[in-house]
C-alpha cells in the first residue's frame, strides 16, 4: 500500500492545488506525532495553509490516531460538531 502511494505524487499535487476550496471550512485535524510517513513538517504546512483548522496532536500515536485512541476521541468530535452559536 505504501509503495503505491509513492507512485501517486501527481494525484497528491493535484489535491494540494485545489486546497483553496477548503480555506473557509472548519477542519478537525487529529495528528499522531509518531507518524513516520506524515511528519511534523507536514503538520506545520497544513496548519499554515488551513487557518480554520482545529488541531489535536497525540504524542504517543502514529498514523492511525482513531484506531490508536478509540473512544477517547468522542469528546473532541462532540466539541467540533457542536452547532455554531450565533452571537446576538
Amino acid at each position: 500500500f505504501v509503495k503505491s502511494l509513492l507512485n501517486e505524487q501527481a494525484w497528491f499535487n493535484q489535491l494540494w492545488q485545489e486546497r483553496a476550496k477548503l480555506l473557509d471550512k472548519e477542519i478537525l485535524l487529529l495528528w499522531g506525532m509518531k507518524d513516520e510517513f506524515l511528519t511534523e513538517e507536514y503538520l506545520e504546512k497544513i496548519k499554515h495553509n488551513f487557518p480554520h483548522s482545529q488541531v489535536h496532536t497525540f504524542a504517543d500515536c502514529g498514523h492511525f490516531v482513531p484506531e490508536e485512541i478509540g473512544g477517547a476521541l468522542v469528546p473532541i468530535f462532540q466539541d467540533f460538531l457542536q452547532p455554531v452559536k450565533i452571537k446576538a
